[in-house]
């Protein structure tokens, strides 16, 4: 297996952070996905999770604005051993640099998340969030 670097990436107020919510709550539906840990990070919808996927640690957080912050919430699920990291990040400033930062050892995925444009907003998060289960499900398979 190796490990992965999921990035949910878009301008602001796409719903990234709305998606990834709702990957979590994808994920511990299953009942062999177990919640390790869960922290709100301030705002009402930022978080940092860590869930158990048949012993495998998964890390997700959806704090991707500023490149200091994304650092070091990579930083603390790496040190938590997570196989898979799935991450909101923009697609504009420097949050690009540290998600393709030389030093670390996972593969990079980007996904976009884009606007609308004709479907709800529920609808839109509803399917990125799935997409991103079965990313996360493929890349511990592999």
């Amino acid at each position: 297996m190796k490990k992965q670097l999921i990035a949910l990436r878009g301008r602001s107020s796409v719903g990234k952070s709305s998606a990834l919510h709702l990957l979590y709550k994808c994920l511990i539906a299953n009942p062999s996905v177990k919640p390790v840990h869960f922290e709100a990070l301030g705002r009402k919808l930022d978080f940092l999770a860590i869930v158990s996927v048949e012993g495998h640690a998964v890390g997700i957080f959806n704090r991707g604005d500023v490149p200091a912050t994304v650092q070091e919430l990579l930083d603390r699920l790496v040190v938590e051993k997570c196989q898979v990291i799935v991450c909101a990040a923009r697609t504009k400033g420097e949050v690009e640099n540290v998600l393709k930062s030389p030093g670390r050892k996972y593969k990079l995925v980007e996904v976009s998340k884009k606007a609308k444009h004709g479907k709800s907003e529920a609808v839109s998060n509803h399917a990125a969030a799935h997409a991103l289960a079965a990313m996360v499900y493929d890349a511990l398979d592999a």
